[in-house]
């Protein structure tokens, strides 16, 4: 019965979980399709926006919630800057991959030395 009563409230925190997770999920997105494009609102910006709706969230939140949605970031937004020229983003392709493909190659970027060495004396012959 003790069992039960723990699944049932585990199933109960997920599924709020998940509701918290669409409700400022769809404030953000909202916020960012009624932005204006001359002046995007930035990663400070919005949690303030938010908080004022009556949700509470950080700034480092606020961040990751684009990043899952496929949401680009302000600067990654704007259509042209002052100069008339789309912005340069050379890891849009980067950031656009799934994110565990994301978290394998920074490991694999971060461990490389390691790999050569293992590799390294195979190659030479």
């Amino acid at each position: 019965m003790q069992q039960r009563q723990a699944l049932v409230a585990e199933a109960s925190s997920r599924a709020h979980l998940t509701e918290r997770f669409w409700t400022i999920y769809q404030a953000i997105r909202i916020l960012i399709d009624e932005e204006d494009d001359a002046n995007l609102w930035s990663d400070t910006q919005l949690p303030k926006m938010i908080v004022a709706q009556g949700l509470s969230i950080a700034r480092r939140t606020v961040s990751q919630y684009p990043e899952c949605a496929g949401i680009p970031q302000a600067k990654l937004r704007k259509p042209y800057n002052a100069q008339g020229f789309a912005p340069q983003n050379r890891s849009r392709f980067f950031c656009e991959l799934p994110r565990f493909v994301r978290s394998l190659l920074v490991f694999l970027g971060s461990y490389w030395w390691f790999f050569v060495g293992i590799f390294a004396p195979t190659l030479s012959r």
